[in-house]
C-alpha cells in the first residue's frame, strides 16, 4: 500500500531516498504563517488523504528500519561465517605444520 503513492516519483527517475525526504518535508515540517491563511475548497477532502499518506509514510519508515535491522543481522552472520572459515583454515595449516 505504501508504495502506491511513492511509485509515481520513482517512475519519474527519483530515488526512494529523495522521494521519502520530499514526503517527510511535506508531511512533517511546520507550515509558514502566510501559507496558513489560504485554504482551498478541497481542503476538507485533502485532510483524509494527507492523514493516509502520513500513515503510509510512517509504515514505510518502520519497514525500512526492520529491513535495515535484518540486513545488519545477516551481515553479522556472514562475518561470523567468514571468521570461522578463516579459523578452520588456520587450524588445518597449524596441524599440517605440526605433522612435519
Amino acid at each position: 500500500m505504501a508504495n502506491v503513492h511513492i511509485a509515481p516519483c520513482l517512475s519519474r527517475g527519483f530515488s526512494l531516498k529523495s522521494s521519502c525526504c520530499f514526503f517527510y518535508r511535506y508531511l512533517y515540517l511546520p507550515v509558514k504563517e502566510e501559507d496558513q491563511s489560504f485554504t482551498p475548497k478541497e481542503a476538507a477532502d485533502l485532510r483524509p488523504k494527507v492523514e493516509q499518506l502520513k500513515a503510509e509514510y510512517d509504515e514505510l519508515i518502520e519497514l525500512a528500519k526492520a529491513k535495515s535491522k535484518t540486513l545488519k543481522a545477516k551481515q553479522t552472520l556472514h562475518e561470523l561465517q567468514q571468521d570461522l572459515s578463516e579459523m578452520d583454515q588456520w587450524i588445518i595449516t597449524k596441524l599440517e605444520l605440526l605433522k612435519r
